[in-house]
């Protein structure tokens, strides 16, 4: 019977020591994503809403404007999509090289982008019922907007810098995604140039896997993992975790998409993962 309490003692003890720990994350996690609210209507929202606006405008006048029997009325989304990548894509660019101010990132780059998962997810990802894209939406969004703000970034990795920046080199995974929907555009509109095909088709498939597939490891092994001391010495273990799992999410949904797309070449397909 000693045993048997003895026993239990420890079974209960160990419960609270892996119960309690896992609360205090918890209730830190709680407190850090309300911070994160706050700062989002105080610095992302309003520099947001024009970007929003001009999207939601594309949008509708792609929708309700382009003829039938044009290639781009059977996606009109996709005049919206391709503004977003090239316009994101050069300044992600712009940003990593140092040719512009940092600040760019989160006063035009951060608010571009999250008008547009937010009409994209309007006007695309629900009403055709695309769950895995919603989710890729939300996941960009939210991972991302931890550097809205100069005091966001420095509360969620401790170097403001660093975090601005990480984010901007994220975002060059945008890059295939014109390429991507020129490759739809072809398909459509020049049905019978072989070459054409063949050239946009190697273009898609070389950018997805240098800006997908290789970037999104590379960012986790040569700039998450060597600041986990750093998080972990400010306590931010759960951010540190939040942003591995959202590079192994959107890696994961690339590397899916990219088989899919590779499936598609050799049957001689036009459709694309982002459609």
């Amino acid at each position: 019977q000693a045993v048997a309490i003895l026993a239990q003692d420890l079974v209960l003890g160990g419960r609270t020591r892996l119960v309690r720990p896992a609360a205090i994350m918890l209730e830190g996690f709680i407190a850090a994503n309300l911070f994160l609210w706050k700062q989002m209507q105080i610095e992302l929202f309003p520099r947001m809403l024009p970007f929003l606006l001009f999207f939601v405008i594309v949008q509708s006048v792609s929708r309700l404007c382009i003829p039938h029997g044009w290639t781009l009325a059977s996606r009109p989304t996709v005049v919206a999509g391709s503004i977003h990548g090239v316009s994101i894509s050069i300044i992600a660019l712009l940003v990593s090289l140092g040719e512009v101010d940092l600040s760019w990132w989160r006063r035009v780059g951060l608010p571009l982008t999250t008008a547009y998962n937010m009409s994209d997810m309007l006007f695309y990802c629900i009403p055709k019922k695309k769950m895995l894209f919603v989710l890729h939406h939300f996941t960009i969004v939210y991972c991302h907007s931890g550097v809205c703000s100069e005091a966001a970034a420095a509360f969620f990795v401790g170097d403001a810098v660093w975090g601005q920046r990480l984010s901007a080199l994220g975002f060059l995974s945008e890059i295939p995604v014109p390429v991507m929907n020129l490759r739809w555009y072809v398909h459509r509109a020049w049905k019978t140039s072989v070459r054409a095909h063949a050239a946009i088709n190697m273009a898609c498939v070389v950018s997805w896997i240098i800006f997908r597939i290789v970037l999104f490891p590379c960012l986790v092994y040569f700039e998450l993992l060597p600041r986990q001391a750093a998080f972990r010495a400010a306590d931010r273990l759960d951010v540190f975790i939040t942003c591995i799992i959202g590079h192994v999410l959107i890696f994961l949904m690339s590397f899916m998409w990219l088989i899919e797309l590779i499936r598609t070449i050799t049957v001689s397909g036009s459709k694309s993962p982002n459609e």
